[in-house]
């Protein structure tokens, strides 16, 4: 959850009562407690935009390799609010994504198989204080035979492989620098 003011004094409360958060440039991020499937929304950020918090990373090593791509609903690009450049980066996390819209679409490569699965993933709130983040899959296989009514995300799949292959991968491969 974002909420669009930077408050040192409400990161301090929620910090205090054993609840993730951190100040970034304009806001402050939340991760929302986790109760079984649903995210529970304290009370003093309930007026708080809700986001998606996704990342993309990954990478493969002498014999295994998978990676995670983060992507809108018709395929394209997202701009990260963060991207590490120092650290241990091999295979790890390498953009961090905040996501206002209800849906984001996650796609995985895997190099073993040669397999990619296109899931969306989407938040249901049905209660005031709580909300469930759905992941639901698309297509599952080989990307040569990514059907036509799921060819607006080839260029993610495309990149979701090549991460996949990409020996102690470093870096972010499908980002909008915009």
């Amino acid at each position: 959850m974002r909420i669009d003011r930077e408050d040192g004094p409400l990161v301090a409360n929620l910090k205090s009562r054993g609840i993730e958060a951190k100040v970034v440039r304009g806001g402050v991020i939340v991760v929302l407690p986790q109760n079984g499937d649903r995210f529970e929304i304290p009370d003093e950020v309930c007026h708080g935009r809700l986001f998606i918090e996704a990342t993309e990373g990954g990478g493969a090593t002498s014999k295994r390799g998978q990676s995670t791509i983060i992507c809108d609903i018709i395929g394209c690009a997202l701009h990260p609010y963060f991207v590490p450049k120092h650290g241990d980066l091999s295979n790890g996390t390498h953009a961090f994504f905040s996501v206002s819209t209800d849906h984001v679409c996650v796609i995985t490569g895997i190099r073993e198989t040669e397999e990619v699965i296109i899931e969306v993933m989407h938040r249901e709130q049905n209660e005031p204080l709580a909300v469930r983040l759905v992941r639901n899959e698309l297509w599952r296989g080989r990307l040569v035979e990514l059907p036509q009514m799921w060819s607006q995300f080839e260029e993610a799949a495309l990149a979701a492989m090549a991460k996949a292959n990409c020996y102690h991968c470093r870096e972010a491969y499908y980002i909008s620098i915009a």
